[in-house]
């Protein structure tokens, strides 16, 4: 499947999909459902480094570094780290990843959480992650992009809403980020942006994140 489609990251996805089930309603208002399957979903890489030392800095993520040139080197403290923005890809995960890997895009985020549940760090936490729109929040925030579309409800799965409060519950422990929609922002908020969509549900995920804070 890797070797004739878009590569690992995307036969990761589908196997994901596979596991999870998913549903759609198409154009001529016919709904489909697939059922959740019983299958092994594969690691297409692993989140060690060559000398064999884990680099995600979120221990239930994989590194995956974007382009040294989308991102700005930096050592944020515990102090300079104020907000969480949310993103949705409008696309699936790896076409998030793959872009921010290609040294022409100008921009990244710090993590990426997959409609399964599984999450990707693409930029450290100290460093500056190119995804607000803005030079101020980017320089006191951590992006989290989702995979989907913000047009489609279904984006927002339940794996995906606990996947990621629980990686801003860590940010918040981590760098004393407060649990409020003041701290804890839409993409939209910052920048002249429809991201993350009006179905991105704030509220459940302010509760999720207090729950696994």
């Amino acid at each position: 499947m890797a070797e004739y489609s878009y590569g690992p990251l995307y036969s990761q996805e589908v196997y994901e999909t596979l596991e999870n089930g998913a549903s759609l309603t198409s154009s001529t208002g016919e709904s489909l459902t697939l059922e959740a399957q019983d299958v092994e979903v594969p690691t297409p890489f692993a989140a060690q480094d060559r000398a064999g030392v884990r680099r995600a800095d979120y221990g239930r993520a994989s590194w995956r570094p974007a382009a040294r040139g989308n991102y700005t080197n930096a050592n944020r403290g515990p102090r300079k780290i104020d907000f969480i923005v949310v993103h949705v890809v409008e696309g699936p995960k790896s076409s998030a990843i793959n872009h921010f890997k290609n040294p022409s895009s100008d921009v990244s985020a710090h993590y990426v959480v997959g409609r399964g549940g599984g999450i990707v760090q693409c930029v450290r936490n100290e460093d500056i992650a190119w995804q607000a729109g803005d030079w101020w929040y980017n320089k006191r925030s951590i992006g989290i992009e989702h995979a989907g579309y913000g047009s489609n409800r279904r984006t927002w799965t339940d794996a995906m809403y606990r996947s990621s409060a629980r990686l801003s519950a860590y940010i918040s422990r981590k760098y004393k980020v407060p649990v409020d929609r003041k701290h804890i922002v839409r993409h939209r908020k910052v920048s002249a942006t429809l991201c993350p969509g009006k179905h991105f549900d704030m509220d459940r995920y302010l509760r999720l994140i207090r729950k696994y804070k």
